[in-house]
C-alpha cells in the first residue's frame, strides 16, 4: 500500500506520447495505517512502514529550497573557520541591505534564511546579552545594529520564513581568559533565562528550569531564549556537528536545548544535531540514489545518531539489522547543504565561481527537493553587506529555470486507470493539484500501477512523484516509469525511493564530468567520455558550447583557473558537471627533498603529490608497519619563491586513509632553518574532503616547503595527498 501523487513536466525537448505507465513495489502488503501485525509481513517491516513523520517536518520538507547565510568576522579576514581571537572592530558592512537577500533568495524560489547568528568564532550577529563578542562591540551602527532583527523584518515583510544557525563549538569562549567553555564549572539547577545587567526581558516573560546545567550550557541556553522570543517566529534550528577545538571536557546538554526549543517553538525543526533532520552527509549537493527518511534512532535526543556519511541508511537489510539489535525507527529526513561558491563565507577570489552554474545549481535541486530532501543553498554576502551581483545573477537564472520547469503539468486532467485503489483516495486525486488529497493502493497490492491517458501527444521529460508521508510514510522502494511510443511501450525512467518528493528524469544524462590534468611542465589534457565534445575556459567562467573546443593538449604556465564540460553530440542540452582545477606555477623544477615514509611498493611515493595527476597520491607508510606521527613531506622548488599560501587536496573522497586534518607548513632558504607560515586544522576536512586553499597572514620567501600532518581525520598516525601546491603573490 502507497499514498501518491503524480505530474509530468514539460521543461524541453524530451519524450512524446498519450500513454504513460509507472510501477511500483512497496513496503508493505497491508491496509492503512497503523498497519496490523500479520503472518506475511515480519514486525519490523510494519513498523517501519509505521513510522511516521511529524507535521513540523513535513512543512518543512514542503519548503523544497531554502538559503543559508554566512557571515561574520569570517567575511573580513578571508577565512572559512575563524580562530576565536578576531577583534570585533573587523565588522563592519558598509551598505548591509538583508532586504536585498531576501528578495534575490526569494526569486529563485527560496522560502526560508537561515544566517548563521554565531559560527564556530564566537561572534554574534545579534545583540546578545551574554557576551561582548558581538556587533554591539563593532562599529556597525556604532555598535547598536542587529543583522538577525533586520533579516528578521525582511523577511517578515516577503512571507519568507527564518532559520537560526547556532555553533555549539564556540573558539571565543575557549580562547577567552573568562571563557566558558570547557571550564570545568559545577552542573547545577539552572532558571533560564538568567538576568542580565542593563538588559531585562518583558515583565511577563516565560521561565524554564533545567537541572545538571554547566556554564556554558547555561550560556547556549540564554542565547537560543533570546533569538527564539525576540525575533519573531523561528522555524529551523541548526546545530553543526563541526569542532575545530575542544576544551575541558566540554559536553552539550542537548536533551535541554530541544526541551526549550520545543517549548518556545514548537514548530521549529531541530537539524542536524538534532532529532528532526538530518545532514545528508556531504557538502557538495549531492544525495544518494535511496534517500531514505525512516531510519534506526537513538533511544535518547543527547544520544548520536547513526552517522550519516554511510551509503545505506535505511534500506531493508539496515532497518531489519537494527531492530533485532534493539532499536526503533525514527523519521530523520535529510537536508542537502552546499554552497553557490566554493567556500562557505565570501571570497573575493571567488566571484562568479562555476559552483554557482545553472547546471550545478538544477544538479543539487534534483538532489534535494527531487529526491526527498530539502536543499539549503549558502550564498555569503560579501564585505558591503550585499550578495555579490555574480551570486544574484545566478540564482535569477535559476528561479527563472525552476519557474519554468514546473510551468505545465501535461499530466493534469488526464484520464487516469490504476491497478486497485482503496475506498476514498481513488485515482482521480492523482492529478487534481491538490497535495492533501492522494491515490492509495488496496490492501494487499505491492506492485500497483498507474496509467495516464493523456489525450494527445505531448512532450515531457520530468516525472514528479508525491507520496503522502503525513498519512502513510515512505514506503515505494522502487519505481518504473514507461511510455507507449508508436505502438511500443518504452521503459523511460526508473529509480528507487520516492518519499516526499522524487523528480525522474526521461532523458539520458551524460555519464560523467571531464577529467583535466596538468603535468609537471603545464601540459593540458582533458579526458572525457565518448561521443562528447569538450569545452573549456582558462579564466574560471563557466564553459558553454560555444567555449573553445578541446582536441589536443596545450600549455598553459600561468596562474589560474581551468574549467571543463561534456556535451553529448547527439543531445547539446545533455552537459556534464563542471570540472575545475585551480593553477599557479607548474611544478616543473620542483623534487621532494625528504620525506618521512612512503609506500613506494604500492605506487604510493612522495613525488606523487608534485605531478600534477590528482588520480596519483603519496602515502605514509602502511606496511610492514606505520611509523608514528607526525609525518611530513619537504619539497625544494629548485628556486626561492614568494609564498601567500598552500593548497591540499587529498586522496579522492570515496577513500578517505592519510586525510589530513592538523597541519602545520614552514618555509626554508636552505632547508635547514625553518619559520612557520601557518599551522592548525583544515575547515570541516572530516565531514567534507576535499581540495583546501590556506593563506598566509604574510608572505614567505623561500626555496623549500615542509608539511606537516599532525592527525589524519581518522585519528591515525597516516598522512597522503594527491596534490600539494603554492600561492604564489
Amino acid at each position: 500500500m502507497c499514498s501518491i501523487t503524480v505530474g509530468l513536466q514539460k521543461t524541453g525537448a524530451g519524450l512524446t506520447c498519450y500513454l504513460l505507465l509507472l510501477t511500483s513495489s512497496v513496503a508493505a502488503e497491508t491496509s492503512t495505517p497503523p498497519i496490523p501485525q500479520s503472518e506475511t509481513q515480519p514486525l519490523w517491516l510494519i513498523e517501519a512502514a509505521n513510522t511516521l513523520p511529524h507535521p513540523r517536518q513535513v512543512a518543512w520538507q514542503d519548503l523544497g529550497l531554502t538559503c543559508f547565510v554566512h557571515f561574520g568576522v569570517n567575511t573580513y579576514t578571508d577565512r572559512e573557520w575563524g580562530t576565536g581571537l578576531e577583534d570585533p572592530t573587523l565588522f563592519n558592512p558598509s551598505q548591509l541591505d538583508c532586504e536585498q537577500w531576501v528578495l534575490a533568495g526569494k526569486r529563485a524560489g527560496m522560502r526560508m534564511m537561515m544566517l548563521t547568528c554565531k559560527h564556530h568564532d564566537g561572534f554574534c550577529l545579534w545583540q546578545t546579552r551574554y557576551t561582548t563578542h558581538s556587533v554591539k562591540s563593532s562599529p556597525w551602527r556604532n555598535g547598536e545594529g542587529d543583522v538577525l532583527r533586520e533579516l528578521a523584518a525582511a523577511c517578515a515583510k516577503h512571507g519568507v520564513k527564518v532559520g537560526i544557525y547556532l555553533s555549539p563549538a564556540d573558539l571565543y569562549q575557549i580562547e577567552s581568559e573568562r571563557g566558558l567553555y570547557g571550564n570545568l564549572s559545577k552542573k547545577v539547577t539552572r532558571t533560564i533565562p538568567e538576568a542580565a545587567a542593563g538588559r531585562p526581558f518583558a515583565e511577563h516573560h516565560r521561565e524554564f528550569t533545567f537541572d545538571g546545567i554547566d556554564d556554558y550550557n547555561a550560556y547556549m541556553l540564554n542565547q537560543l531564549y533570546e533569538v527564539l522570543t525576540e525575533y519573531g517566529p523561528i522555524h529551523e534550528v541548526w546545530f553543526d556537528g563541526a569542532h575545530p577545538k575542544r576544551k575541558g571536557g566540554q559536553t552539550y546538554n542537548y536533551d535541554a536545548w530541544y526541551s526549550l526549543i520545543r517549548k518556545l517553538a514548537p514548530d521549529a525543526v531541530i537539524a542536524i544535531k538534532g532529532p528532526d533532520v538530518r545532514w545528508v552527509g556531504n557538502e557538495g549537493g549531492k544525495g544518494r540514489e535511496n534517500e531514505f527518511s525512516v531510519l534506526p534512532a537513538a533511544s535518547k535526543a543527547g544520544e548520536q545518531w547513526r552517522e550519516p556519511t554511510e551509503r545505506d541508511l535505511g534500506s531493508r537489510v539496515v532497518l531489519e539489522d537494527a531492530w533485532r539489535a534493539g532499536a526503533k525507527y525514527h523519521w530523520w529526513p535529510a537536508e542537502v547543504d552546499t554552497s553557490i561558491r566554493g567556500g562557505w563565507f565570501y571570497h573575493a577570489r571567488e566571484d562568479g565561481h562555476v559552483n554557482g552554474s545553472l547546471e550545478r545549481l538544477l544538479a543539487c535541486y534534483f538532489n534535494g527537493p527531487g529526491n526527498n530532501g530539502v536543499l539549503l543553498l549558502n550564498v555569503p554576502p560579501d564585505r558591503r553587506g550585499l550578495f555579490h551581483e555574480s551570486d544574484v545573477t545566478s540564482l535569477r537564472k535559476f528561479g527563472d529555470y525552476l519557474r519554468k520547469m514546473f510551468d505545465e503539468d501535461v499530466a493534469s486532467g488526464a484520464k487516469v486507470r490504476v491497478s486497485s485503489s482503496e475506498s476514498g483516495h481513488g485515482p482521480e486525486y492523482l492529478v487534481d493539484d491538490d497535495p492533501d488529497t492522494y491515490w492509495q493502493l488496496s490492501a494487499g497490492d505491492n506492485r500497483g500501477w498507474i496509467q495516464l491517458d493523456l489525450g494527445a501527444q505531448e512532450t515531457f521529460d520530468l516525472v514528479d512523484l508525491q507520496e503522502h508521508t503525513l498519512s502513510s510514510g515512505q514506503r515505494i522502494e522502487a519505481i518504473r516509469v514507461e511510455a507507449l511510443v508508436g505502438k511500443k511501450w518504452q521503459i523511460v525512467g526508473q529509480g528507487g525511493t520516492v518519499g516526499h518528493r522524487r523528480l525522474l528524469k526521461t532523458k539520458k544524462v551524460t555519464a560523467r564530468q571531464p577529467i583535466i590534468r596538468r603535468d609537471r611542465d603545464g601540459l593540458v589534457t582533458i579526458e572525457g567520455p565518448a561521443n562528447a565534445a569538450i569545452h573549456y575556459t582558462v579564466d574560471g567562467t563557466v564553459p558553454s558550447s560555444r567555449s573553445k573546443r578541446f582536441e589536443r593538449p596545450f600549455r598553459f604556465t600561468v596562474k589560474g583557473v581551468l574549467t571543463a564540460v561534456a556535451i553529448d553530440e547527439a543531445d547539446a542540452s545533455n552537459v556534464s558537471d563542471v570540472a575545475v582545477v585551480r593553477c599557479d606555477i607548474p611544478p616543473t623544477l620542483w623534487s621532494v627533498h625528504r620525506v618521512s615514509s612512503e609506500q613506494a611498493d604500492a605506487g604510493e611515493q612522495a613525488s606523487n603529490a608534485i605531478d600534477g595527476d590528482p588520480a596519483t597520491i603519496w602515502h605514509s607508510r602502511w606496511r610492514p608497519d606505520r611509523p608514528k606521527s607526525p609525518q611530513s613531506i619537504t619539497i625544494d622548488f629548485g628556486e626561492p619563491l614568494t609564498l601567500a599560501g598552500f593548497s591540499y587536496l587529498p586522496r579522492p573522497e570515496s577513500h578517505k586513509a592519510g586525510c589530513i586534518l592538523e597541519y602545520s607548513i614552514e618555509v626554508s632558504s636552505d632547508g635547514e632553518m625553518w619559520e612557520q607560515a601557518s599551522s592548525g586544522e583544515f575547515d570541516n576536512m572530516t565531514n567534507n574532503p576535499g581540495y583546501r586553499e590556506v593563506l598566509f597572514d604574510q608572505r614567505y620567501t623561500g626555496r623549500y616547503m615542509r608539511l606537516t600532518a599532525g592527525r589524519s581525520i581518522r585519528g591515525n598516525p597516516e598522512a597522503s595527498a594527491a596534490e600539494i601546491g603554492v600561492i604564489t603573490q
